[in-house]
């Protein structure tokens, strides 16, 4: 008996410009190292909430870098904080092409080696992570193996987005991702093995 082919179900994801994911709701106050859930009303019916813990990446930022962004009316579309040696620290927000400067003054030596401190070590592929969060540094190195710059990436846990590829996973078939960088492919693809779990009693690789 001929097996039959494998087939692969392609989901494309709108880029962040023309359809803004939902907005979070925040406090005015947050306390550093809280985490911050908010239920958002989506199209269709339904909630999606949205936890950042956007105040635990803020901690490894130098101080006046922190307070600018915790003042920027935008830091719910924030998507990753770029700090290199020599250059001005930039900011890059979901649905924006370029970055925003945060401060005239260029990233130090002492900052970057303050903020690697703060991250803690790294793994063989220049990445790390902040504990208890879905936030991940990138480490750029020199010849020489110094760190000369860090990639600071904001993650999001969204619970809710599922709905949107519920019945594709009743067919037992490999699904595609297609989008641009920022759009929410890692955030469906873990919620959808949330799903698998609970629901279907399946465990994803």
């Amino acid at each position: 008996m001929t097996p039959s082919p494998a087939r692969i179900l392609i989901f494309l994801l709108p880029t962040p410009s023309l359809i803004p994911p939902p907005p979070v709701r925040r406090p005015h106050r947050a306390l550093a190292g809280t985490a911050r859930c908010a239920p958002e009303a989506v199209a269709g019916g339904g909630f999606v909430v949205i936890e950042d813990d956007l105040s635990e990446l803020l901690q490894i930022l130098p101080r006046d870098l922190r307070d600018n962004l915790q003042n920027e009316p935008r830091r719910d579309q924030l998507l990753e904080v770029i700090l290199d040696l020599g250059r001005r620290p930039e900011a890059r927000f979901l649905g924006n092409s370029g970055g925003q400067y945060l401060r005239d003054n260029e990233i130090s030596q002492l900052e970057l080696e303050e903020a690697q401190r703060a991250v803690g070590e790294f793994g063989g592929d220049n990445r790390a992570g902040i504990e208890g969060t879905l936030h991940r540094i990138s480490a750029i190195r020199s010849r020489k193996g110094m760190v000369v710059g860090l990639t600071c990436r904001v993650g999001r846990a969204v619970n809710g987005h599922v709905d949107m590829v519920r019945d594709l996973l009743n067919y037992k078939e490999s699904i595609l991702f297609l989008g641009r960088p920022g759009v929410g492919k890692t955030t469906v693809m873990r919620e959808i093995a949330r799903v698998l779990a609970d629901e279907f009693q399946k465990r994803g690789r």
